[in-house]
């Protein structure tokens, strides 16, 4: 009878612990802040970017961006990038802690990350206004602080509205894929549609408010599956409002 109860009690513990052991599958709604400058030098175009993500149910995130793209075509442009990024969140940032399973807190963490950018644009005269540029951007991103690969695709069409022959305003699609290169279960790490319009408000200042949908999935480590001995991939849905303003130097 004893040895009945002891087995109860450690089951019970045991499911305690790891029943309910994996990241709850959600939905959220956030806002994003973008602050972008440029200055042109010859075919050499420096960017500083601030970005600010309020994120609804988990830390917010900061970016700061430096680096340059170069012109290496009339319609092909090779960049690389510094990131500085804060509040990021990975897979194996769920842990046990204290017998639970929780995120780890994460929003005054630092990570430094490489960007390196080939973005390809072709003029898509075929299209009814003879002023679509379909653009087809590739990143590829190391992160210093864990070493993870991403890869990531962003094809893009943009239709241009010109008043008096200047750029008035100009309105864009994208969809952006993550492909995770040697972290988490998922291959696809993050999707991603966008839909946004551009407001030149002069030849020095740009405005531009969007809005985006999509997923980013979590999946189990192995560390995980060695203390739980199971496996799990839970998808978490944005839908997010966001505004950029562009300052050409």
């Amino acid at each position: 009878m004893i040895m009945i109860k002891i087995f109860i009690l450690f089951f019970a513990l045991n499911l305690n612990c790891y029943g309910n052991n994996t990241p709850s599958p959600t939905n959220t709604s956030n806002q994003e802040f973008n602050l972008r400058g440029f200055y042109k030098f010859f075919n050499l175009n420096t960017m500083a970017e601030y970005k600010f993500r309020a994120n609804e149910k988990r830390s917010n995130q900061n970016f700061l961006t430096l680096g340059a793209r170069y012109r290496l075509l009339n319609n092909l442009n090779i960049g690389l990038f510094y990131q500085l990024e804060k509040g990021a969140r990975h897979v194996d940032d769920w842990i046990l802690q204290n017998n639970v399973w929780q995120w780890r807190e994460t929003e005054d963490r630092a990570e430094d990350n490489i960007i390196v950018e080939l973005a390809p644009k072709f003029l898509f005269e075929f299209l009814p206004g003879e002023r679509w540029v379909f653009e087809l951007r590739t990143r590829g991103k190391l992160n210093l602080f864990n070493e993870q690969e991403t890869i990531k695709i962003r094809p893009g069409l943009t239709y241009y509205w010109f008043q008096e022959g200047q750029p008035f305003m100009s309105f864009y699609l994208q969809h952006e894929i993550y492909f995770a290169m040697n972290y988490g279960q998922d291959t696809i790490y993050q999707r991603w549609t966008y839909l946004g319009m551009l407001y030149h408000y002069s030849k020095k200042l740009k405005f531009s408010p969007f809005i985006n949908f999509g997923f980013e999935r979590w999946s189990n480590t192995d560390s995980f599956t060695k203390q739980t001995g199971s496996v799990y991939s839970v998808r978490e849905n944005f839908n997010n409002i966001g505004l950029n303003f562009i300052f050409i130097l």
